[in-house]
């Protein structure tokens, strides 16, 4: 019994170690590998040592296509990222966002709501209606559910909704300059007549983004119509009498690039136009490029701030390139950056006046050294 014994182990040896050598020897080479057999060693594996290369499968190495779905990297164009102005895509969302804050700068002005509405004064519904940056923080893009990117904030559709939220950064300034340019284009009477008019801020909004949504351009009635040159004419004889320039000037005349260096040195904001008598606009511009540059000195943010005004006729533009060769143009030089910022060709045409001028200096002060140092690098200016 005991030699018997003996003599079956090693036979019970031999056929442990042919069934362990059968399977290995049928799995061909690229046969796909058993999950539980990849996986039966894993924790014994030393995780540092699995990549010696220093390659890692990362989403920043991914294609945009490859990404998972909360692998989303921001922005997604170019133009999200370093454009000044909202794109077409979320204007719609941008007026509306500018009308929330409209209205509830209004509402804030009126009583208890049993007592109804009163009618506000001028500069009351004309202080409602400013258009600061600080206003705009709370908004930026959300990336939803299907990949769809859309502007969100107070009073905008899909801000509870889930999503990746991408804020800060140009959104409120962007969304701050397209107010100050609807607001301007409408004037600020217009946009208080029309408030007053509806009860419910829904319903006022809809009509007031109409056309930024997508909707027919913006209708104007009969009587204000009739009403609207009156008053432009009286405007523009009583700005003559209240505003006549007289005196020492405040706009410095640059005949030399140099010159606009030491103009730096001593100031944050160096607004320079470049006009010339030959331009028919730049008779009615440069009036009001004064009456702009005596504003900043009573201006407590923007007292750092000087107008600079160069004659293209007698010194060109200094060998720097407008967007487009159009003039007049404008360069804003601010300490800290390396070189001037440009205006768009279709910026530039809304700025005509005093306050429009005022209103883009004061965005800049607003957004001094929060934008994008790639795109405006900084550092000292050189000529």
């Amino acid at each position: 019994m005991h030699q018997l014994r003996c003599s079956l182990v090693p036979l019970a040896l031999l056929l442990i170690l042919l069934a362990a050598e059968v399977p290995a020897k049928e799995r061909k080479a690229g046969d796909p590998v058993d999950d539980d057999d990849e996986g039966a060693f894993a924790d014994f594996e030393d995780k540092d040592e699995k990549d010696l290369s220093g390659t890692t499968t990362t989403s920043s190495r991914l294609q945009r296509h490859e990404l998972p779905e909360d692998g989303f990297v921001w922005p997604t164009t170019d133009e999200e990222h370093f454009a000044d102005t909202l794109s077409a895509d979320h204007v719609c969302n941008g007026c509306r966002a500018v009308a929330h804050q409209i209205n509830k700068a209004l509402e804030a002005l009126m009583p208890a709501p049993p007592a109804g509405r009163r009618k506000l004064a001028e500069h009351e519904y004309t202080e409602a209606m400013e258009c600061r940056t600080k206003i705009y923080d709370d908004y930026g893009l959300k990336k939803l559910w299907d990949r769809s990117r859309v502007l969100v904030g107070p009073g905008l559709e899909h801000t509870d909704k889930e999503g990746s939220v991408f804020g800060g950064a140009k959104w409120p300034t962007r969304i701050a300059r397209f107010c100050g340019n609807l607001v301007g284009d409408i004037g600020e009477e217009e946009v208080y007549n029309s408030w007053t008019k509806h009860t419910s801020n829904e319903t006022w909004t809809d009509e007031f983004c109409l056309p930024s949504c997508g909707g027919a351009k913006r209708v104007v009635k009969e009587e204000p119509e009739e009403e609207a040159p009156v008053k432009k004419k009286r405007k523009k004889v009583e700005q003559k009498k209240e505003d006549p320039i007289t005196g020492p000037p405040s706009v410095v005349k640059i005949y030399d690039k140099k010159e606009i260096k030491k103009l730096a040195k001593k100031n944050r904001f160096v607004f320079l136009l470049f006009c010339a008598p030959s331009f028919a606009r730049c008779k009615s511009l440069e009036e009001q490029w004064e009456l702009a540059a005596r504003a900043v000195k009573k201006t407590d943010d923007l007292k750092d701030s000087i107008f600079a005004l160069a004659n293209t006729d007698k010194v060109g533009t200094f060998d720097y390139e407008l967007a487009q060769g159009v003039l007049p143009a404008f360069l804003l030089f601010r300490k800290g950056y390396i070189a001037p910022k440009g205006i768009s060709p279709e910026e530039m045409l809304r700025l005509k006046e005093k306050g429009d001028f005022l209103n883009y200096l004061q965005l800049e002060v607003e957004n001094y050294m929060q934008d994008d140092p790639d795109s405006y690098p900084r550092g000292k200016f050189e000529l």
